[in-house]
């Protein structure tokens, strides 16, 4: 069945895996970095990693609809629904073997990075708690009277 499929319509789902698969290796990059920001305690930096994943995240899924659109496409085409046919070039199915291993890569990071933050963030919510408390115990503490100095009422009017 593979010799019937052109060429070029492998090579588009193979260019569309290695544009994932690009974008995956960023994504992963971005991941280890907000574990080194999360160290470093810096939130804004961390933030902005999270603005950048989610615009790859973004393109994954466009590419995602485009290598589902072109496969059905290739089903139609040559009257196929067997997947294996049409993935057996060995190239797409290295591809999606290294696609997989580093979704799981990320999956681990993301996961440990997650558990890293929400830890610090309980940590951060409890101190605001607690200078709360403490503004609410000073202000008590040293609160100033209403009235400043003294007033002289005249009766006589």
């Amino acid at each position: 069945m593979l010799e019937k499929i052109k060429n070029n319509e492998i090579n588009n789902l193979v260019e569309i895996l290695n544009i994932k698969l690009k974008l995956l290796q960023d994504i992963y990059d971005l991941t280890r970095k907000q574990s080194k920001m999360l160290n470093d305690e810096d939130v804004d930096s961390f933030i902005k990693i999270i603005e950048r994943k989610d615009l790859r995240i973004k393109k994954i899924n466009e590419l995602d609809k485009r290598y589902k659109s072109n496969l059905k496409e290739i089903r139609e085409e040559y009257s196929t629904e067997d997947l294996n046919d049409i993935k057996s070039s060995s190239e797409i199915l290295v591809l999606e073997e290294s696609i997989q291993e580093i979704l799981k890569n990320i999956y681990g990071f993301d996961k440990s990075n997650r558990e890293r933050f929400d830890v610090e963030f309980n940590k951060m919510r409890s101190s605001m708690v607690d200078v709360k408390k403490s503004r609410k115990v000073t202000s008590s503490y040293y609160k100033m009277p209403t009235q400043l100095g003294g007033h002289f009422i005249d009766k006589k009017r």
